[in-house]
C-alpha cells in the first residue's frame, strides 16, 4: 500500500523514515501563521501608536535608522552621502518637532512664571530657536540672542547683542539653553522663575556675530578658532575667554600684532565648524585655524557616530592644505580626565585614529592641564581655598565644567605655544610687524 495512502506523507523531501500525519502538519502550519498575524498586527498597531506623537515618530525613524544602517554595515555597503544627510535632515526635523511639543507641554504645566520666562525671552515653542547641535541633539535657543542659520550652522549669535547666563532652571523633555538678552525684563523673569543670574558670564558680540572685540584685518598674523561652548567661553568675561587669551598669548611670542576670531557657538560640533569655517575663510583670511574639539562631537554608540564627525573634521583639514592655512585639532580635556579614571581609548583615541594627523598638528593637552591643575591646588591649599573640583574649571561657581578663566589662560599658553612652533617651522608666519601696545600679562594664580 502506498505511503501517501491514510494521511501520511514524507516530513522533508528525501527522508524516507520520518512520515507526519498531513492534518496535524496543516494545524501546526495554521497555528504557525495566526501567531504571525498576530505578532504583525500588534506591530502595526504600536507603530500606530507611536507614529501618532512627535517622540514616539522619532523612536520609530531612528529604530529603522539604525537597522538599516546595520544591515547595510554588515555587508559591507556604505551609504551615499546623499543618502546619509537625507537621514540625518529628516532625523533633525523630526527631533525639532519632537522638543517643541515637549516644551509646550511643559510649558503649560509649569505655571505662569515659566510661561513669563519663555515668552519674554524668545524661548517659547513659537518664537524661541529651536535647532539640532551636539551632533544628534536639539537645543531651545533665545531669539533675542541666536538667529537660524540655513547654510549648515543651524544657528548663529546675533550681531552686537549683549547677553548673560541664567543658571538652575530646567525642563523635562527639551534642553533648553538660558543665555538669556541682558536687560532688565529677562533678568526679572529669570530670577521669578526661580534662576540665578551669573554676572561673570555677561558677554557681547561684535558686528561679524561673533563674541568678543572686532577683527582686525590689518593685524600681521590673523587666526580662527573653531569650537563649542568651551571656546565661546561660557561663565567668564569677553576678556576671558580662550581665544582672546590665545591671541595675548601669541602677539606676546611672536611679537606682531595678532587678531584671533572667536567662532565658538554652544552646541555646535564638526559639522557646523566646517561651515562656519567656510563661512569666515574669505573674509578673515586666518594664518591659521585651531579646531578644538570635545567629547559631545561624538556619538560613541555606533560606527556612523564616528565617521560622520570626522568626515567634517576631514573637510576642514583638506580645506587648510588647499589654502595653505596651518591648522592644529585640539581636543578639550574635560575635568573629568584630570579627577576620575584616565581612559582616552574612545574620545580623543578614535579621533586620532581615525584622522590620522601628523603629530605636531594634533595636541591634547591633558598632561599639561594635569600638572598645572596639582600646582595651582597647591598655591590654593596654602591659602586655605582647598576642595575638590580643578580651579581650572567652573565647577566652584555653578556646577559647570567648563573652563574658568584660569583655565582659559593656560588653554592659551599651551595652545600657543605648540601654533608658534607650527608657525615658524611651516613658514606661516608674516613679515615682521610688531604689536602696537605689550598685551596685559595673562593670570596665572588663585
Amino acid at each position: 500500500m502506498s505511503r501517501w495512502r491514510w494521511g501520511l506523507r514524507r516530513e522533508r523531501p528525501g527522508t524516507d523514515d520520518q512520515l507526519a500525519f498531513g492534518f496535524l502538519d496543516r494545524s501546526r502550519r495554521r497555528q504557525r501563521s495566526f501567531r504571525i498575524a498576530i505578532v504583525l498586527a500588534t506591530a502595526t498597531a504600536v507603530a500606530g501608536i507611536l507614529a501618532a506623537s512627535p517622540i514616539g515618530r522619532l523612536g520609530v525613524v531612528m529604530a529603522v535608522h539604525r537597522a538599516r544602517w546595520a544591515v547595510r554595515w554588515t555587508v559591507g555597503l556604505r551609504p551615499t552621502r546623499e543618502e546619509i544627510e537625507a537621514e540625518t535632515d529628516r532625523l533633525r526635523r523630526i527631533g525639532i518637532d519632537r522638543t517643541r511639543a515637549a516644551l509646550a507641554d511643559e510649558i503649560r504645566q509649569r505655571g505662569p512664571s515659566i510661561r513669563r520666562l519663555f515668552e519674554q525671552t524668545g524661548m517659547s515653542p513659537e518664537s524661541g530657536v529651536i535647532r539640532w547641535g551636539n551632533y544628534n541633539g536639539t537645543l531651545v535657543l533665545s531669539s533675542d540672542v541666536f538667529e537660524p542659520d540655513d547654510d549648515g550652522r543651524a544657528y548663529r549669535f546675533r550681531p552686537n547683542t549683549r547677553s548673560i547666563w541664567a543658571v538652575g532652571l530646567s525642563l523635562r523633555g527639551a534642553l533648553c539653553q538660558f543665555q538669556v538678552l541682558d536687560t532688565p525684563k529677562a533678568r526679572a523673569v529669570c530670577a521669578e522663575a526661580g534662576g540665578r543670574l551669573v554676572p561673570e558670564s555677561v558677554q557681547t558680540t561684535n558686528s561679524w556675530g561673533c563674541r568678543g572685540p572686532e577683527p582686525d584685518l590689518s593685524a600681521n598674523l590673523r587666526g580662527i578658532v573653531l569650537g563649542d561652548s568651551v571656546m565661546q567661553g561660557l561663565l567668564v568675561g569677553d576678556d576671558q575667554t580662550p581665544s582672546i587669551c590665545l591671541e595675548r598669548e601669541l602677539a606676546r611670542r611672536t611679537g606682531q600684532r595678532t587678531s584671533v576670531l572667536n567662532t565658538g557657538v554652544l552646541g555646535y560640533s564638526t559639522e557646523q565648524y566646517y561651515f562656519t569655517f567656510l563661512h569666515f575663510l574669505d573674509r578673515m583670511k586666518p594664518n591659521f585655524v585651531v579646531v578644538s574639539l570635545c567629547g559631545n562631537d561624538f556619538y560613541y554608540e555606533t560606527s556612523d557616530g564616528w565617521d560622520e564627525p570626522c568626515y567634517w573634521l576631514d573637510k576642514i583639514l583638506q580645506t587648510c592644505r588647499q589654502r595653505e592655512v596651518a591648522c592644529l585639532v585640539v581636543p578639550w580635556p574635560g575635568e573629568d580626565a584630570l579627577l576620575a579614571t584616565r581612559d582616552d581609548s574612545m574620545y580623543p583615541g578614535q579621533v586620532s585614529h581615525r584622522l590620522k594627523l601628523a603629530g605636531p598638528h594634533y595636541f591634547y593637552p591633558v598632561e599639561a592641564f594635569a600638572t598645572e591643575d596639582m600646582r595651582v591646588r597647591l598655591e590654593w591649599e596654602a591659602l586655605g581655598k582647598g576642595g575638590n573640583p580643578s580651579p581650572l574649571y567652573n565647577r566652584r561657581l555653578a556646577g559647570d565644567n567648563h573652563l574658568s578663566a584660569l583655565g582659559c589662560a593656560f588653554w592659551g599658553r599651551c595652545v600657543a605655544k605648540r601654533l608658534h612652533l607650527i608657525l615658524k617651522r611651516g613658514g606661516f608666519l608674516p613679515a615682521s610687524q610688531p604689536t602696537s601696545k605689550s598685551p596685559p600679562p595673562i593670570a596665572t594664580g588663585p
